[in-house]
């Protein structure tokens, strides 16, 4: 059984954007006490950045999601950005000479590699300043609840799903590292971890993770999660089709073209990115390049798409061409087709929702895929404050 620990009240209700990293994201603040999501509903949203244009290359709307378990807590997975390498950084081995962070990409490959907090449990206050109220972003462009339904009728699928994750699921307080009065609870994989870290990796292979499997490095990523849970509480297996761009025979995947224009379409971002300084790496062009090379924003994107593309092997940690030989099938690794050619399985917030051409209302769709777009409030009364990392 959980116990609640109390949070801190205040007024202030702070406006604001997205994550923008570590040190520049504002991970606490206020908001009404609460939203209008029922017990057992997930949330999706579109945000911006990284994941959401690699997920619109591959046709999908929705970048987020989560599950509100109706007594005021909510529980998605989410990281904040990676910071840029120290120049005394222990990942680093080159020396300043040469530019130690050259050898292995200008970002922290294990924050990027193991993304914080991962999967986490927050009262309204952290989830309105995760949405609203952050450094150099924007808010969603939309945001939305779905039930789980029966014959069109509201039932306790979703329900059984949140109760799991709030009453059996692996999970540990931790403080947050902005405000040291405040915190939240990380989740974890059954009798495993009381952690589960948030894993690029997951975009390109879940790990069985939809059948309860443990991902290598102990992964997920919001959508992934909500499957596993809903397998955890004995309420059916996330094994969906798709009615485009589908390999046959194997669910929740994307084919080849779809993991080249995903991977194209996340590397663009990331470049774009930190080439305007607004938002995502805002602060990576004050480094020195090195070994010949000029373009510290080519750098950190290669670093972010190589984990994306095969996040498993270690190339977090480096600036190389993985992605570039998963996309041309020099060295595929992870998924791949009858022919040998990369793919992707996965499971993403589109999928969750029902959306985009991924089947609904069927035994192999997520619970919550009969339902339509339900508006999100924060509408209940009094304020609370709390944070989200």
């Amino acid at each position: 059984m959980r116990i609640l620990v109390g949070v801190v009240l205040m007024v202030a209700l702070v406006g604001g954007t997205r994550v923008a990293s570590a040190s520049d994201a504002v991970a606490c603040g206020s908001s009404p006490g609460g939203t209008n999501i029922p017990n057992g509903a997930v949330f999706l949203s579109q945000g911006s950045g990284p994941v959401m244009a690699t997920l619109a290359a591959v046709g999908e709307a929705r970048s987020h999601s989560g599950i509100s378990h109706g007594n005021g807590w909510y529980t998605h997975s989410t990281t904040y950005e990676p910071r840029i390498r120290d120049w005394d950084d222990s990942e680093c081995s080159c020396g300043w000479i040469t530019g130690d962070y050259c050898c292995q990409g200008p970002l922290k490959g294990f924050e990027l590699q193991n993304g914080y907090p991962g999967a986490s449990q927050i009262t309204a206050g952290g989830l309105y300043n995760f949405y609203y109220n952050v450094k150099n972003g924007v808010a969603p462009n939309f945001l939305y609840y779905q039930r789980s339904l029966t014959a069109g009728a509201p039932d306790a699928r979703g329900a059984a799903v949140a109760n799991w994750l709030w009453s059996n699921s692996t999970y540990a307080w931790v403080t947050s590292r902005q405000d040291g009065g405040q915190g939240f609870f990380r989740v974890g994989f059954t009798g495993v971890t009381p952690y589960s870290q948030y894993s690029l990796y997951q975009y390109r292979d879940y790990e069985n993770i939809n059948n309860g499997g443990i991902p290598w490095n102990y992964g997920a990523v919001c959508s992934t999660q909500l499957a596993y849970a809903q397998q955890q509480a004995g309420k059916g297996v996330v094994n969906n089709t798709r009615s485009h761009h589908a390999v046959p025979g194997v669910p929740n995947s994307y084919t080849h073209d779809y993991v080249v224009a995903g991977l194209n379409a996340l590397y663009n971002s990331v470049y774009n990115d930190c080439s305007d300084g607004n938002g995502f790496l805002e602060s990576v062009g004050v480094f020195f390049t090195c070994s010949g090379e000029t373009d510290i924003c080519d750098d950190a994107a290669r670093q972010v798409s190589n984990c994306f593309a095969d996040g498993k092997s270690g190339v977090c940690y480096n600036d190389g061409n993985r992605a570039e030989q998963v996309k041309n099938n020099q060295w595929p690794g992870g998924p791949v087709d009858a022919s040998g050619y990369s793919i992707a399985k996965s499971i993403s917030p589109d999928n969750i929702g029902g959306w985009s051409g991924w089947a609904h209302s069927t035994p192999t769709a997520s619970v919550w895929s009969s339902d339509g777009n339900q508006p999100v409030n924060f509408n209940t009364g009094g304020s609370v404050y709390s944070c989200f990392f």
